[in-house]
Order: structure tokens, then sequence, then C-alpha cells
């Protein structure tokens, strides 16, 4: 009869050791009877098995494996309470080696949700030994920032003191592959553009072999129970994390004739030059109005170009990204670059001076500007008269398709963008059956001699042309009667 598929472990060490060796039908009872050294036995967990792999040693040709039940039992004396355990065995299953000390054992049909006990012994090392394969981890939830898009796997044996997992982690996406993860360092914004569900899971160790130290637990007689300890683990059991999908960006407001970019306090930007060969670095935070009921900001323009030298640029802008929110899609605007080299003449003591240059221009060139004649390359020709009231008038012949827009003024200080127009331009007009150009010429009346005459290039917001800066002209001085 083989004792050993229907021996029970007692409480008693010594117990556990004579039901064993009557299992083990040893043939000579004064051979030393030895045991698998527990360093030659490792779990696969990736692929859920146990390898054999008797390398020193006797090497056996059969191996047997019996599922150990270890039970534990509380009694309290007094205030203390003591835990002493047994261990009973199931029958045991036989596997062939598949070369002298070389056989794989299946662990697939186990249960890894609680640690499984296993006793393993050879048909030569009758000894056999108890071996501790630990449960995969349950008790876990994924904590998910949705600002960084991170995820971190915490520890939740104890459900109010939840505590990040040092164990590798992977994830993949519904029909991907396993990739491992680290927070901070692996990259998941790619999900947030369309969403997605990801699973994330601990990785299952590597193949891992027990301890050779074995670790005793109490029996109810004094004695001790041993085993011996996996340190690896499986894959736990997968948890589904949800990438929430970015809300569309904010839109901006654009003022081409004031220059001025309006847009959402909880935005921020970033701009670079078409022709930029990499992104900024970061985006700008769009600074709160001090005024809490105001929820927009005003941004400059001129800021903006002045960051990119005067060129045409992309101008992104995206809602910032809060603790429990990520950033939104980009919303993207390509602007023309503000044209600042509108070009007028001013008159300097008894030279024309052209404006923005202090180049001097000789007065033949140009006429005199209280007379007939005084000529802009900007926009044709002005003049200057008196009119029946005796006012002083200065008549723009507009010979572009450009709009203009003139400020006068007692001062000669360069009006700001949001000045008040003292008059507009009108552009030339085009005859549809001809498509001949037909000049227009504006006539702008002044409240007196020697007022400052400020031009810029109309803002176009149609075709998203800032307007320049105002240019002063001239001089207005009153023509003799």
């Amino acid at each position: 009869m083989n004792l050993w598929k229907k021996a029970t472990f007692g409480v008693s060490a010594v117990a556990f050791a004579a039901v064993l060796a009557a299992g083990a039908n040893v043939k000579s009872a004064e051979a030393a009877a030895t045991n698998i050294a527990p360093g030659l036995i490792s779990v696969d967990y990736a692929n859920q098995l146990m390898k054999i792999n008797e390398t020193s040693g006797t090497k056996d040709t059969k191996f047997y494996v019996s599922v150990a039940t270890v039970s534990v039992k509380k009694t309290k004396v007094e205030d203390t309470v003591n835990e002493t355990y047994s261990v009973k065995l199931k029958a045991a299953t036989e596997y062939d080696a598949k070369t002298a000390g070389v056989a794989t054992i299946d662990l697939a049909s186990y249960a890894v949700t609680k640690d499984l006990y296993l006793s393993v012994r050879g048909n030569k090392n009758e000894n056999a030994i108890l071996l501790k394969i630990p449960a995969a981890k349950t008790k876990i939830k994924a904590a998910v920032d949705p600002a960084l898009c991170q995820v971190e796997i915490q520890d939740i044996t104890i459900k109010k003191e939840p505590k990040p997992l040092t164990d590798k982690i992977e994830y993949c996406t519904s029909n991907g592959s396993w990739a491992e993860y680290t927070k901070g360092k692996t990259d998941l914004t790619s999900h947030q553009v369309l969403g997605a569900t990801l699973r994330f899971r601990v990785k299952a160790s590597a193949a891992t072999v027990f301890s050779k130290t074995d670790t005793k637990l109490p029996a109810a007689d004094g004695s001790s129970i041993s085993f011996y300890a996996n340190t690896g683990n499986y894959a736990s059991n997968e948890l589904k994390v949800k990438i929430a999908k970015t809300a569309n960006g904010p839109k901006a407001t654009f003022d081409y004739a004031k220059h001025t970019i309006k847009v959402a306090n909880t935005a921020e930007y970033r701009v670079m030059a078409n022709n930029a060969a990499n992104l900024p670095a970061a985006y700008t935070e769009v600074p709160d109005d001090p005024n809490p009921k105001i929820k927009t900001t005003t941004l400059s323009a001129d800021t903006i170009f002045d960051s990119v030298k005067d060129v045409d640029c992309n101008f992104d802008i995206r809602t910032a990204a809060i603790d429990k929110k990520p950033a939104s899609k980009i919303t993207e605007y390509n602007l023309s670059a503000i044209d600042r080299s509108l070009k007028g003449f001013v008159k300097s003591s008894s030279k024309y001076v052209a404006a923005g240059t202090g180049t001097d221009i000789t007065k033949s060139v140009f006429g005199t500007p209280n007379a007939t004649g005084w000529s802009n390359p900007e926009i044709g020709s002005a003049t200057v008269s008196l009119n029946k009231k005796k006012q002083i008038v200065v008549s723009y012949t507009n010979k572009t398709d450009n709009v203009y827009e003139v400020v006068v003024s007692d001062g000669n200080a360069v009006p700001a963008h949001d000045a008040k127009i003292t008059a507009k331009i009108a552009a030339q007009t085009t005859v549809k059956k001809t498509g001949e150009k037909v000049e227009k010429t504006t006539s702008i009346t002044l409240k007196k001699d020697g007022q400052f005459v400020f031009m810029r290039k109309a803002a176009n917001a149609k075709t998203g042309e800032w307007s320049t800066p105002f240019t002063l002209m001239g001089v207005v001085v009153a023509p003799a009667e």
C-alpha cells in the first residue's frame, strides 16, 4: 500500500517527517534520506509553471507533488493570542522526469488568489519539502492623475491607507500587448486625444527560485513546521483605467485694429514662428484679471510678435490642466506679422525726413507740405488748402486698395492703437465693367494751424491683417491766402 497517497500531516514536525518517510517506501532504513534542494526549484510566474532542475546532488527520475493545506488555530491565554499550525496533504501527483533531475509542473489549474503550499519529493530524494508560492495581488486599485495623465497602482489591503505598490506594473490597450509602465516616465498622453480604456496590472516576476532558508511555524506540540518561500509574484488581476478624451480647445478673439487678443483666463498659450524648427518647450500661462468677475484676459499682439521678431507665426491656445482635468485640445491660429513699415514724411526745419529713418530728403523732390503736390509714397498724394470758411483742409488721394486711418493731434506723441480716429481714407474703387481703378480723395478739416497728422494702414479682420502703427505724416501749416 502506498501510504504517501493517504498521508496526513499532523501538528508535529516529527510526525510530519515520519508520515513522509512511511509513504516513501524507503528501500533501506539504514540509508540517510535526502530532499531536493529548494534552490533547485523555481517558479515561472508568467507561464504558471514550476520547474525542477537538479543540477547537483542525486537526480530523481520521478517526482511527487501534493497540495498542502496549512491551517492555523488561535487560542487566547489571558491577554495573549497564540497561534499554532497544522498541515494536511492531498493525494500526490506523480510526474516523470524529462531527463534525470528535470521536470516541469503545471500550476495553471491552481487558484492564484491565495497562497499555494506544495509538498515535493523525488523517488530518490525521498524526504518531502514544503514550498510556499504567494498569491497574486488582488487588493489593488488605480489612482489616476488626469492633469498629468499618470496612473498609480496602489495596495488597498488597508482600505483607508492606500499605498503605492513598488512592484513592476504593466499596461496595454484593449487589443494591444503588455508593456511596462513607470509612473512619471511612461507617456500616456497620446491616449488623451481620442480617449481610451487601458488595462493595468502588477507584472508577473521573472522565474524565481525558492529560498534556501526555511521559515518555521509553531506546531501545537511545541515543535515547528518548516516551509521554503518564493519571493516572486503572479500577474495581478487587471484594472481598467479610463483615459478621458480631451475637451475642445478655447477660442480667441482678435482685434486687429487695437492689436489685442482676448482669451479666457483659464487658458495658456505658446507662440512659434512659422519657420521654427521645434515647438516651444512650455506654454505661457494667461494671467488672471484683477477683477475676479472678469473671466477673460487681453494679451498684446505687439508683445506676441516681439517674441518671434515680427514674422508670421502660429498662436496655439488651450485650456490649462487643473487637478482633476487634463489640458484641452489645442486651438491653432495662423497669424500674419504686423507691418510696422508705413512710409510717410515729416517736416523737420527746412528739410523733410522719412519717418522712422532720420534720413533727410531734399525739399525739391517732394514739394512743400502747405502747397499742392505733397507726395506720399504709401497712398499717393496730399494737398493742403483753405476752404471758404478759412479752415485748413488736408486732402488725401488714395491710389491703393487699402483703407487708411488718420488721427489729428495738437501734440507729437504717437497715438496708441485704440486712439480715436479722426478720419478714414477710403480705398480706390474698381469699375466692374472695365476693371478701371478709380482714385478716392478724402478731405479732412483741421481745427487750427500746426496740428500733427498721424496715419496708419487700417486693419482688415477678414484677411487677418493688423493695423500698422501710427506714423507722423506731417505738421500742417496753413497755406498763404
